[in-house]
């Protein structure tokens, strides 16, 4: 397991994702993360969708060679927009 920064869509906080180190495995986990309901702070997101975490964008952090296509894209109607600056901090805490 390997833990990705990443950060929380509502408020812009740092969040970690645990991600297994198996392409299938995590792809999976993501699914399951994704279909949870988001709770951070004092906000709460509804599951689904790829909303509430940068579900693509931790997957392609661990497997950049692997993850080519977007799995959860964001809904045209999710009331936060995408931020390139925050896209780009996403890392890998341990290896």
């Amino acid at each position: 397991m390997t833990r990705v920064r990443t950060w929380c869509r509502v408020c812009g906080l740092p969040e970690l994702v645990g991600v297994p180190n198996d392409y299938e495995w995590a792809v999976e986990a993501m699914c399951w993360v994704d279909d949870q309901a988001g709770q951070h702070g004092e906000h709460r997101e509804p599951g689904g969708w790829g909303v509430h975490w940068r579900l693509d964008e931790v997957l392609a952090a661990m497997f950049p060679d692997q993850h080519l296509d977007r799995l959860f894209p964001v809904p045209v109607w999710y009331p936060y927009p995408f931020d390139p600056e925050l896209e780009r901090g996403i890392v890998r805490i341990d290896r």
